[in-house]
């Protein structure tokens, strides 16, 4: 191998020039190595080629007479096997010629193209020994391996997201129905003015549901007329949603299931609202004055049933405002007006 630097001939396992110091690439050195082994083989052709040609020709074998017998052909000579390749090559196994070729990550060996097949002739020397150096650089043992590198495998591409469904659209809420305006409160009653202070009472008593009252005729209420102890627990019973009374038993024998005051009386007298004139007779006629109607209404609102007389009642009314502006008296001898029944049941049950 020859120093491209210098020109000096250097060893063939040398990396660098011992003169100059130039690198020898292992490419280059490879290269020529194997330029050396060509030229070597083509010497070899050459030679035998000439050696052919300048042997002396044999004579040719005598044809036998006809008064000597015919011998038996000697059976032919067996024919050495054909050498794969000529020279100091056919000595060596063909995968044992390799070649090292640099790459990243460390050197590996490649075949060889195989050179051309020539006729079996004796071995030629190995020059300068290239070919047993260069087989026992191929078949060092402790030469490592180069290792496989795995490629990495390439990653599948993510599958596109499906697009997400648009959200369906909320329903608009239905409008909510407009409050019905409340009929027209028309004022049937010609005896009950707008100016009266009772009026609003009246109109309440003759609407609410169920009704409290209503007037003695279609177009009179007779404000000033006087109110029954029949009628004052009827238009409190009413007033208060018409509850059922729990019991039945009925002590009095004026009430009678047939009249209209049946139910009231009974849940009147259950609640200790009221109580009969003697212990068989309830006296549904008799007129009640302002001290049994304040009485009344105490115990309904306040659930103190037969507690006390109209003196604790009234002063009960004179604190929740029933009595106020009123000029009415509150006595046992004071009759009571239908117009004050349903004006004190106004204040008391309907604000």
């Amino acid at each position: 191998m020859i120093c491209p630097q210098c020109g000096k001939e250097l060893p063939e396992d040398a990396i660098f020039c011992p003169e100059c110091g130039a690198s020898v690439s292992e490419e280059r050195r490879l290269a020529e190595e194997e330029e050396r082994i060509r030229k070597a083989e083509s010497d070899r052709t050459a030679a035998l080629k000439t050696a052919l040609t300048d042997a002396p020709e044999e004579p040719a074998p005598e044809s036998p007479s006809a008064e000597e017998p015919i011998q038996k052909a000697s059976a032919p000579a067996e024919a050495k096997p054909e050498k794969p390749y000529g020279g100091f090559l056919s000595k060596f196994p063909l995968r044992a010629r390799k070649r090292r070729v640099r790459h990243e990550g460390g050197i590996e060996f490649t075949d060889v193209d195989p050179v051309e097949k020539t006729k079996p002739e004796d071995d030629v020397p190995d020059k300068n020994g290239l070919m047993e150096h260069y087989l026992s650089q191929a078949e060092d043992p402790e030469t490592e391996p180069v290792p496989e590198t795995e490629s990495e495998p390439i990653p599948e591409p993510e599958p596109e997201p499906e697009p997400e469904p648009e959200p369906e659209p909320e329903p608009e809420p239905e409008p909510e129905p407009e409050p019905e305006p409340e009929p027209e409160r028309v004022n049937p009653f010609e005896d009950v003015p707008e100016t009266a202070y009772f009026y609003d009472a009246v109109m309440w008593a003759y609407y609410a549901d169920p009704q409290v009252t209503n007037g003695i005729d279609e177009s009179h209420f007779g404000p000033l007329n006087t109110v029954t102890r029949g009628q004052a627990v009827t238009f409190l019973w009413r007033a208060m949603g018409c509850p059922e009374p729990e019991s039945t038993d009925n002590p009095f024998e004026d009430v009678t299931e047939s009249k209209y005051f049946y139910k009231p009386v009974l849940w009147a007298v259950e609640k200790g609202i009221t109580n009969g004139t003697d212990k068989t007779h309830f006296t549904p006629n008799q007129t009640c004055s302002t001290a049994h109607i304040i009485t009344f209404l105490y115990r309904t609102i306040t659930g103190r049933g037969n507690e006390g007389w109209y003196q604790v009642a009234e002063a009960w009314a004179q604190g929740a405002g029933l009595l106020e502006d009123m000029e009415t008296a509150v006595a046992p001898g004071v009759e009571c007006p239908r117009c004050d029944v349903v004006f004190f049941l106004f204040r008391a049950l309907a604000k």
